[in-house]
């Protein structure tokens, strides 16, 4: 293409020097929000603690209260990140500490790195005027579809772009020579990384597989070298996988490694597949999925296929080679892929779009190597860029974030070590509370120590006898997150401590408030339960309560001295998974003495005594349930609901 547009040798230098002065800039730019606005989403700031604790040699492991978890896991499910990002991040934080740039970094410098690598070998194909074309073209498209909301995938420690990066290297590599079994391995040893880095980019290899399968088929003079070349290219993707594996089972043995991969299975199970298709049509779906994309992005699916097609004729009319054919079809065909399980059986999450549209765009950047008329590929390539083009003010967003911030930490970040010296401070009142893993992953990072943090909803009377330090990110405090549970639970706070938006802390001091004469405790919604609960409760429900934990606490102080035994009443009933558990056992402590063993079944008053002597200073009651077959729905497989219910409460009575 360039030797047809240009006929002086002079321009391609020129060519050369302004492409990679974009490509500078444009890394420029990625750099500066590494150091200016890292840990800025909750997925981002929960690897980046990760990669914290496998640094300081807690394991594979989140420290932050992940779905209720009080003691880290060594290697926790909740990963969804892969060891291809987490692990050299680690690296770079043995050595650089707990510094905010490090995580983003980490990222940055992956996708810097295939990029160099892409032109070197676009550049052993063809030369290194085109290996430039193709990257400023690829970057042009990739720059263009996250400017704005979803810039931060370049700097954050997310996997959608280094998975994006392995996937064009390794097709690049397989086009460059299909059946030599060096390129086969690399290859597939590159979409094996890519695959330990975000699991959603196996989408991208099954193109290739498709396409091993054809080769043999066709292929009948070599048919037995080819399949042993093939062989070894799945032993290559599939060693990153053994090896984490390996590790994995060493460390956890091998009863660990089994509970370890069903916890992971029931979490995968909650974010596969998409609950509601059952209750709307494929059609009312792909329309949803359709007006998303558009207000996301700017275009819909009807223009990706139109585009595809118009470039798909263009490849095929005029490219005499079979490199720029085959890596056409398999990026596109990978894009596709990920399309059309986005569109039919993702949860609908936008980022799982991301890496479809990033290998579209890196399939129309292959134009570059088409031989046309002078002048015809380039307006091809503008014309598509127009196509997709996204408003000025959504194109002007990274670059004034770069003019505001520089290489200097943004506000929120400020503000961030704001609040950890703050909460440093109330070191003794630890572990602080958090609401949930999102509202609290960014502190737990920048905190000097680790494993600062316990939910709320996972309390004891103990820690309900101390001050209650409460810190929070209120950008994951919106009811879109379902923190209304908490929101309930925080109307006890005494005072706000500190604020630093987006952080607040709160103090909320240990008391016990009277029982109402009535002496009966109300779980419906118009019921004055939340005055006497402690930990272990969900929100109310009509006319009851939940109990989501193992355990279950209440405390307040009698309207008069207890002289007498006292009986407690509770009107409720036990979760039973529709037949398949036969009751819910339930020990009974007041004050931690132990004074009965409830066998709950169906809806029923059940009884307990109180000795008098139990009872502190006459009047103070600390109520335990300890609930030994609480379960959540979700592990039976006919709800998503992950609670560990155990009681159902609508009353308890003091007599």
């Amino acid at each position: 293409m360039i030797k047809q547009i240009f006929n002086s040798k002079i321009i391609e230098p020129v060519v050369n020097a302004v492409s990679i002065g974009i490509l500078i800039l444009f890394f420029i730019i990625v750099y500066s929000q590494v150091f200016s606005s890292q840990l800025g989403s909750a997925d981002d700031a929960l690897i980046a603690v990760a990669a914290r604790n496998l640094a300081e040699g807690n394991g594979y492991a989140l420290s932050v209260p992940y779905e209720g978890r009080t003691v880290p896991d060594k290697f926790s499910p909740g990963i969804t990140i892969g060891p291809s990002l987490v692990i050299p991040a680690s690296i770079i934080i043995r050595f650089a500490g707990n510094a905010f740039w490090a995580p983003g970094f980490t990222t940055a410098s992956f996708c810097l790195i295939l990029l160099l690598t892409i032109i070197y070998f676009i550049k052993k194909r063809f030369n290194l005027t085109l290996a430039l074309l193709f990257s400023i073209t690829l970057i042009i498209f990739l720059y263009n579809t996250t400017a704005g909301n979803h810039f931060f995938h370049w700097y954050l420690i997310l996997g959608e772009m280094p998975a994006t990066f392995l996937n064009i290297l390794a097709l690049i590599i397989i086009a460059y020579s299909p059946y030599r079994r060096k390129y086969v391995v690399i290859s597939c040893l590159l979409f094996g990384l890519a695959f330990m880095t975000k699991m959603l980019s196996l989408l991208g290899f099954l193109p290739l597989l498709v396409w091993f399968l054809i080769s043999l088929i066709r292929e009948k003079n070599n048919r037995r070298q080819l399949m042993f070349n093939y062989l070894l290219g799945m032993v290559a993707f599939l060693t990153p996988f053994i090896l984490f594996e390996l590790w994995k089972f060493i460390s956890l043995g091998f009863t660990g490694y089994i509970n370890n991969w069903i916890a992971f299975l029931q979490l995968f199970s909650h974010l596969s597949l998409v609950k509601e298709i059952a209750a709307s049509s494929i059609i009312d779906q792909f329309i949803l999925r359709n007006d998303l994309l558009y207000n996301q992005f700017g275009f819909s699916i009807y223009v990706l296929l139109v585009v595809s097609t118009v470039t798909s004729v263009i490849i095929f009319l005029y490219s005499d080679k079979k490199f720029i054919k085959l890596l056409f079809v398999l990026l596109m065909a990978g894009s596709f892929l990920h399309l059309f399980y986005w569109l039919f059986f993702s949860l609908g999450w936008i980022r799982y779009v991301l890496i479809g549209l990033f290998l579209y765009f890196a399939a129309l950047s292959s134009l570059v190597f088409i031989k046309l008329p002078k002048g015809i590929i380039p307006v091809i390539i503008i014309l598509l860029i127009i196509v997709f083009l996204k408003p000025l003010s959504e194109l002007k967003k990274p670059i004034s974030r770069f003019q505001q911030t520089g290489f200097n930490y943004c506000l929120r970040l400020e503000n961030l070590q704001k609040t950890v010296s703050f909460l440093e401070n109330y070191k003794q009142d630890k572990p602080f509370i958090s609401a949930w893993w999102a509202s609290v992953a960014d502190i737990e990072y920048a905190m000097p120590q680790l494993q600062n943090f316990k939910q709320f909803n996972h309390l004891t009377n103990e820690d309900y006898s101390r001050n209650l330090i409460i810190a929070l990110n209120t950008k994951f405090m919106a009811p879109r997150f379902h923190t209304d549970e908490f929101h309930q639970w925080n109307k006890k706070v005494s005072k706000v401590l500190f604020e630093a938006p987006p952080y607040i802390v709160y103090i909320r001091k240990p008391e016990m408030k009277i029982l109402a004469d009535s002496q009966i405790i109300d779980f419906s919604k118009t019921g004055n339960s939340d005055s006497y609960i402690t930990y272990g409760w969900g929100r109310v429900e009509n006319s009851y309560r939940w109990t989501n934990d193992t355990a279950a606490g209440l405390s307040f102080i009698l309207p008069y001295p207890a002289k007498d035994t006292l009986t407690l009443k509770l009107s409720g009933f036990g979760f039973l998974a529709k037949g398949k558990i036969k009751e819910q056992e339930v020990s009974v402590f007041v004050n931690k003495h132990f004074i009965t063993k409830w066998h709950v079944t169906g809806q029923n008053w059940y009884n307990a005594t109180i000795p008098p002597d139990f009872i502190i200073d006459s009047t103070k009651v600390v109520l335990d349930f300890k609930i030994k077959n609480a379960a959540s729905p979700a592990s039976f497989g006919y709800s998503v609901d992950k609670r560990e219910l155990g009681l159902c409460v609508k009353k308890i009575v003091i007599d």
